[in-house]
């Protein structure tokens, strides 16, 4: 029998996996509302300020929609933001996207992983973070930045200044980055945290951030 160990290492490279290339990739990462409608067509945005977007469960500045046209599903996002929250916003709703279509199948794998529906829930949001974290901050600048020495803030910012990514995206991606326990946590006007990512074996935990 085939031992596939389920995580959410496996299920995140599961869905990047529909990603076709390299090329569809770094579009994605560059204009990601042009790559989607390219290469996962048929699909609709819309744009809306911050208060008009209530995103229920999901943890950024938007949420996917699929009944407004069945034929049409639609990916509606905050547009008052800075544009790197409003990459990863969008890449996040296309793994949602994809999670309800193409890459359905994965969606059992997510339930057998959480044990319950809320469970469930707060794994496929973990799941379309680091999806959109990956296509933001490829694993070759996870790689360059951090080699093998231990996570430092300075490697935090380079990948942030390096790439079109947002805080939030890098954060994640550093502690996924991390042995063992530890955390990246985003810390705004010098006292209030305004996001963590909390590593762990095979896990990262986000919490909603309020930073631009």
């Amino acid at each position: 029998m085939e031992d596939r160990r389920i995580n959410l290492n496996s299920i995140t490279a599961a869905l990047l996996a529909h990603v076709g290339s390299d090329a569809e990739a770094d579009l994605l990462a560059e204009d990601p509302c042009a790559a989607v409608e390219m290469y996962f067509s048929p699909i609709a945005f819309q744009a809306l300020p911050t208060r008009e977007v209530a995103g229920g469960e999901c943890s950024t500045d938007g949420y996917y929609d699929p009944h407004i046209d069945p034929a049409l599903p639609w990916i509606i996002y905050a547009d008052d933001v800075h544009e790197r929250r409003v990459r990863f916003t969008i890449l996040h709703e296309l793994g949602h996207h994809l999670l309800a279509t193409a890459a359905a199948a994965l969606l059992d794998d997510l339930d057998q992983l959480s044990g319950s529906s809320e469970g469930a829930v707060q794994a496929e949001e973990a799941v379309c973070h680091r999806f959109a974290g990956h296509l933001l901050v490829p694993d070759q600048a996870i790689h360059e930045t951090l080699g093998t020495a231990p996570v430092v803030p300075e490697h935090v910012r380079r990948l942030h200044d390096s790439s079109g990514a947002s805080w939030e995206a890098v954060a994640i991606r550093v502690a996924e980055a991390i042995r063992g326990q530890g955390a990246v946590v985003l810390v705004r006007d010098g006292a209030t945290v305004s996001f963590s990512a909390l590593a762990g074996p095979g896990r990262v935990v986000v919490a909603p951030w309020e930073s631009t």
